[in-house]
């Protein structure tokens, strides 16, 4: 079977899966901090902060602790009961005016969020050896993302405009249970992430072998980077653009130029990305280039004044970026995690993005707050776009290796 064939024997699954759940999700995270200072109006502010906190957690990590059971478990029923949990967690958020209900709902849909993408992601990586057809599989999820990333935030603000804030949730819930009935139904019997496993997952003793194994020492550390200027996207950019025009459209606009760059370039990119690792580039330099991408973007910011025109210009390279280093985040780590159970080593993954992206966009939301107030923003893009250079040494390729195949 060719590799394009077995791209497209699982186009189903990752399409129907990714296409329902997260216009689900987009419909609902440009709006849930509204809707929680509705519903939690009584309680402190604090508490809508740990409750966002609290789902963005469990979205990225709560795979990890369940790890054991999804190894143990075929595809479908992850499919089925991961939707179910998003579905049930938001559901009982919008009838629910206790914080500490609210909290533990967010929790429940973070981790059903964080079971459905690694099992979507867990067979893709079994079905599909070949590094190259990996990522064009991978690829394609991130333009279905995007899809519904232009796409969700429209139908929340319609929503909003009507106050229907109950009803936004609520809908959200219904297109998971869509994904709980529909997705099986696509998916394969006898598929499970076991398969070709010789031990269970590591859980929290996988950080260790992040720093102890070499190979993951070193995709770490750019994944690590990358994932701190990603992080920038839904911080400091987002404060950039808000303070350079107070034109609502110009500001939407921002973000609907990502997406649909994303979706426009990302298979011309992918082509081009499976032929370098054809030719023998690794995995590891496919993401630095990503990296590197996104570090010009900011250097962009450090030296053309700011404002609106140059932000958008940014943002067209730091899309660029994107459509090379995010598919091949899932396909670096599937590769160097290669003997280990695939639920590991989409957890290894989860860990190392997360933390990456977790601190870009604290370092965001803060540092860059204080350098506009003293009006030194050009020496923070400055600083971002020399810190990717730091990882122009991973451009040596020290772990060569031939493209894997069937």
């Amino acid at each position: 079977m060719s590799a394009t064939t077995r791209v497209r024997a699982v186009l189903p699954v990752v399409v129907v899966d990714y296409a329902l759940t997260h216009i689900g999700y987009f419909v609902v995270m440009p709006v849930l901090p509204l809707m929680l200072a509705a519903s939690l109006e009584a309680q402190d502010a604090t508490w809508i902060g740990l409750c966002l906190g609290a789902l963005s957690l469990s979205m990225r990590g709560g795979s990890l602790f369940v790890s054991g059971w999804m190894h143990r478990s075929s595809v479908r029923r992850l499919v089925t009961v991961g939707p179910i949990l998003v579905a049930l967690g938001f559901t009982v958020t919008a009838y629910s005016a206790s914080p500490i209900v609210v909290l533990v709902a967010l929790i429940l849909a973070g981790l059903g969020f964080s079971i459905n993408g690694t099992a979507v992601r867990g067979y893709v990586a079994l079905r599909l050896e070949d590094r190259a057809a990996q990522n064009t599989a991978f690829s394609i999820i991130q333009i279905v993302v995007n899809v519904a990333a232009a796409v969700g935030p429209i139908i929340a603000n319609l929503l909003l405009d009507s106050a229907w804030f109950r009803m936004t949730l609520v809908g959200s819930a219904g297109l998971f249970l869509v994904a709980a009935v529909v997705v099986p139904c696509t998916t394969p019997r006898g598929s499970h992430l076991a398969e070709g496993a010789t031990r269970p997952p590591l859980k929290l003793l996988l950080v260790r072998d992040l720093i102890v194994d070499p190979k993951l020492r070193r995709l770490t550390a750019v994944v690590l980077a990358g994932g701190f200027l990603y992080g920038q996207f839904f911080s400091s950019f987002a404060v950039m653009v808000n303070e350079a025009t107070a034109e609502p459209l110009l500001r939407a606009g921002f973000y609907t130029v990502n997406a649909v760059l994303v979706v426009a370039a990302q298979m011309l990119v992918t082509t081009q990305v499976n032929r370098l690792m054809k030719g023998g580039a690794t995995s590891v330099q496919v993401l630095v280039v990503g990296v590197l991408l996104f570090g010009g973007a900011f250097a962009l910011l450090a030296v053309g004044g700011g404002g609106i025109a140059m932000a958008y210009v940014a943002i067209v390279v730091f899309s660029l970026g994107e459509t090379v280093y995010a598919p091949m985040v899932n396909t670096a780590f599937v590769e160097a995690s290669e003997g280990r159970p695939v639920v590991e080593a989409l957890n290894l993954r989860q860990v190392a993005a997360a933390t990456g992206e977790g601190l870009g966009a604290a370092a965001g939301g803060w540092l860059y707050w204080e350098m506009t107030s003293v009006g030194r923003e050009p020496l923070y893009w400055g600083a971002l776009g020399l810190f990717a250079l730091l990882t122009l040494p991973m451009l040596v390729n020290r772990t060569r290796s031939e493209p894997r195949g069937r």
